[in-house]
């Protein structure tokens, strides 16, 4: 087996062999900072690029550690080393030029293996700013890419790299971990380095799994109904719903707001409510016409299987599921329920305790 110790001697033997020059320093260079499991596999790749069996390569390869084994266990002596001075071979200008074609094709085969090792990488919220090296905002990711006021929108991008580095924008006061990605999706632009075909988005903000991705386009696949509703809805509250969703067993449901949307911009279809440092409770409709409480901390990943949301009379009745529209407002702390027209339906909400402001359920009052 080739290891990170043998790989730059045997690709130098292995370049000679098959080009009768040197290796590129560059080429080099790149092996030598590959992992003994990713040397395994760019050779299996390379030996394939070069039409090999994999007798042939496995041929090549032991070949190589036969010989080394030989000079390691037999070193020359100097008496019979020869002092005469190589001739200088001639080369005529066709077979240079031949030569560097085919050090061209593996440098391109090599950076092609690279290309093709990449990964797609999905955004799974809105409006998440795609920059340049130097801050400038060039474009946008969506989980669901619009084409509005000119501005570039995208839903998936091929990453540049496959690793999340921190970067400090100047319009940012700390630095944020980021992805580069191509928003030009071409191996060219990767074969040269055009930068001008990159741009970086927040990572916290991106998965590479589509089936994450897919998920999150079914969850709120409604919101597009009210852009003030899907705009106010921040990544936090997603990822507390579908982490909700996917505890209960129930990600095949997706939110529904109320009214189909269609309700005055000082009520709110999905209640956002915070509780103790980075918990949150949100409250939203769901695809079975019920109001459910989802309660989780995005941060920890800790979340908690929804319950339906219940209303009761002053405690003494039994509690019923919530199940006609509804919109919140909330003032000095306290939550109340109003229909799709804006009429007060005199129901408050009710706190778990005075000091747990956890929403119990919603509790109906008489007002004069």
């Amino acid at each position: 087996m080739i290891t990170q110790k043998d790989i730059v001697e045997f690709i130098s033997t292995l370049y000679r062999k098959r080009y009768a020059t040197a290796a590129p320093p560059e080429l080099l260079s790149k092996w030598s900072k590959l992992s003994n499991a990713e040397i395994e596999k760019n050779l299996n790749g390379l030996f394939a690029h070069w039409g090999y069996t994999s007798q042939q390569g496995e041929f090549e390869i032991n070949e190589f550690l036969a010989k080394r084994m030989r000079t390691t266990e037999t070193p020359i002596s100097k008496k019979y080393v020869s002092t005469v001075a190589p001739q200088k071979k001639k080369f005529n200008a066709t077979y240079l030029i031949f030569i560097a074609l085919l050090a061209v094709g593996a440098y391109v085969g090599y950076k092609y293996l690279s290309y093709s090792n990449l990964k797609m990488v999905y955004c799974l919220t809105d409006n998440v700013t795609l920059r340049t090296a130097d801050g400038e905002k060039i474009g946008r990711m969506d989980l669901f890419p619009k084409d509005r006021d000119g501005v570039a929108s995208y839903g998936k991008l091929l990453a540049a790299d496959n690793e999340a580095v921190s970067v400090k924008f100047p319009d940012l006061k700390t630095g944020i971990m980021v992805r580069e990605l191509f928003i030009k999706n071409d191996f060219w632009s990767y074969l040269i380095g055009v930068k001008s075909s990159t741009a970086f988005a927040a990572s916290s903000y991106l998965t590479e799994s589509k089936e994450e991705f897919e998920l999150f386009k079914s969850v709120f696949k409604n919101l597009q109904q009210n852009k003030r509703e899907n705009a106010q809805l921040k990544f936090v509250y997603r990822k507390i719903i579908v982490g909700c969703l996917r505890i209960s067993n129930l990600s095949d449901r997706h939110i529904v707001l109320p009214c189909s949307g269609q309700y005055d911009k000082s009520f709110d279809g999905i209640l956002k409510h915070k509780l103790d440092g980075e918990k949150y409770q949100i409250i939203a409709k769901l695809s079975d016409n019920n109001y459910y409480h989802f309660i989780g901390n995005a941060s920890d990943n800790a979340f908690a299987k929804i319950r339906p949301l219940e209303t009761t009379l002053y405690g003494l009745i039994n509690n019923n599921v919530l199940d006609e529209d509804v919109v919140f407002k909330t003032s000095n702390g306290t939550t109340y329920l109003y229909g799709c027209s804006g009429e007060a339906k005199e129901y408050k909400s009710i706190p778990m305790s005075e000091t747990n402001k956890q929403i119990k359920d919603f509790e109906w009052f008489f007002s004069f």
